[in-house]
């Protein structure tokens, strides 16, 4: 989006209420971008300067300049194959092109869905829909069936979801302080309000209407303040302390800052980094299209994964890190999606842990300097992650790492069993219900059930009581690769002589 962004004043209250016209000016940005008419606002403002009261600003944010420049942005491959998916028969492909949506059209999958056969459509439905609802598929219309399948499978914002901090109008209002962490919250809630997948596409050029929303609320800021200073510009030096303690905060809501106090600068306004404001998600996004192959499937997939990631970086935290880089690098997780079968990632696994225990002797465990078994340990957790982000983000992913942790424990290698056991524990809560029994005194008492995703015959490795004494026992009738914490305790407690069931293997 370009040019300016239009506001008018409120003749019947006598005043200027910017709040107004920014949220019906991003109202109708949204809508006609949900439907794929970037033209909208446009027109919205060539209708509003019809008014001869309009008020013009300046439109501070747009994707192109916040986003860094990337050198493969008008290449098409992506979209060309999000096509040829879209034809496919392969549901979970097809739901992933849909969810991320590598459209410079956004109507495409609709239009290409709408050509498809209804019985194909139908298939579709009968994998997506819970089973109860299934009864209710036959009787959709071709055009109903599309537009289920669509709102199954992308994710989008809140629309009501619009700028509300104005300044104080007290006499003596709020310190800076308090002024800059509440502009923060406000920032830090509009940007949890975005989906992971607006990001990616703002990020590779394609249309993004949540994230142009997101930027059109900050744009409101800008003229909210703007015009409480405009009136009370005695408050300037408070909101100039302001911008100081937001520089490392919000870079959205600071640049808003910014903007609005160099009308007041006098000739010394105040400097902006150079960096691109979404430079620490779009960044790294971008790196990941120019490192990956060309297969979109795939990195669709490590995309689904990264957005596990995302939710736990940027989204369920107090307070947004504002510098902190999308990690993009999931370890193990080229292995598991690129394994073959089960048994292709157990030998692979099982590889890798022979060739790090093979390093591990007695001396060196006792060594407190010794870094090996801290390495050890760390890529254990690096599993762990890797299994409950990949099970999460792709549930037919668990019947995959189950056969694997089958063969695992018949190899027994202990290490990577455990490792997938403890991933697949914490997805596990995924499926939780409750259940109402009935006590003694007849009063209700209610119980929350978790729906194991464990296989049954390794089950007694997740009994922990004892220092994992199951585990244990196993381990000395029938040595192998070993789960290295419960030694490791058991050295700290009772000395070296509680090495010889982890060192006298045959």
């Amino acid at each position: 989006m370009s040019g300016n962004y239009m506001t008018s004043t409120n003749s019947a209250a006598g005043h200027y209420d910017p709040s107004f016209d920014t949220a019906r000016a991003s109202s109708s940005s949204y809508r006609g971008q949900e439907v794929g008419n970037e033209s909208q606002l446009t027109n919205m403002n060539m209708d509003m300067t019809q008014n001869s009261q309009v008020q013009p600003y300046p439109l501070l944010f747009n994707t192109a300049s916040e986003t860094p420049s990337f050198q493969h942005l008008y290449q098409r491959w992506w979209e060309d194959d999000a096509q040829t998916v879209l034809w496919s028969f392969d549901v979970r492909q097809i739901s992933l092109v849909i969810r991320f949506g590598f459209f410079h059209d956004s109507n495409e999958p609709r239009t290409i869905l709408h050509r498809r056969n209804g019985n194909v459509l139908e298939t579709f439905l009968n994998s997506l829909l819970p089973p109860y609802e299934l009864q209710f598929i036959p009787t959709l219309t071709q055009s109903q069936k599309v537009e289920e399948i669509l709102r199954r499978c992308q994710t989008t914002m809140p629309m009501n979801l619009q700028w509300t901090w104005y300044p104080s109008q007290a006499l003596r209002g709020p310190e800076p302080s308090i002024i800059a962490d509440e502009i923060e919250t406000e920032s830090q809630m509009h940007f949890k309000a975005v989906p992971f997948e607006a990001w990616v596409r703002c990020s590779l050029g394609f249309p993004a209407a949540e994230v142009d929303w997101f930027f059109l609320q900050h744009n409101a800021l800008y003229i909210i303040l703007l015009s409480h200073l405009q009136a009370h510009r005695y408050e300037l030096p408070k909101y100039r302390e302001v911008e100081k303690l937001l520089r490392q905060k919000s870079p959205f809501a600071h640049k808003a800052i910014v903007q609005c106090l160099n009308h007041f600068s006098d000739g010394k306004e105040l400097q902006q980094s150079s960096k691109s404001s979404l430079d620490f998600i779009a960044g790294p996004i971008q790196d990941l299209f120019q490192k990956y192959p060309a297969n979109l499937i795939s990195i669709l997939k490590k995309l689904s994964v990264i957005a596990i990631r995302f939710r736990q970086t940027y989204i369920h935290v107090p307070n947004v890190d504002w510098r902190k880089r999308l990690d993009t690098r999931v370890k193990y997780l080229d292995d598991l999606l690129a394994a073959l079968s089960p048994t292709d990632l157990a030998r692979s696994l099982t590889r890798s842990d022979q060739a790090r225990f093979a390093q591990l002797s007695r001396e060196q465990l006792m060594d407190e300097q010794n870094s090996i078994t801290e390495v050890l340990h760390t890529r254990w957790c690096d599993l762990v992650m890797a299994v409950r982000e990949c099970c999460t983000a792709m549930p037919e992913f668990v019947q995959f790492i189950q056969e694997c942790i089958q063969i695992l424990h018949n190899m027994r290698n202990y290490n990577s069993t455990l490792a997938l056991i403890h991933g697949l524990q914490h997805i596990s809560i995924s499926f939780l219900w409750v259940n109402s029994t009935t006590t003694s005194n007849t009063a209700d008492a209610q119980a929350v059930n978790v729906y194991s995703l464990t296989p049954q015959n390794v089950s007694y490795l997740l009994d922990s009581s004892n220092n994992y004494a199951s585990y244990r026992h196993a381990m000395k009738v029938t040595p192998g690769i070993p789960f290295l914490l419960p030694h490791i305790i058991e050295y700290r407690q009772r000395g070296e002589a509680a090495l010889d069931e982890l060192f006298t293997m045959t």
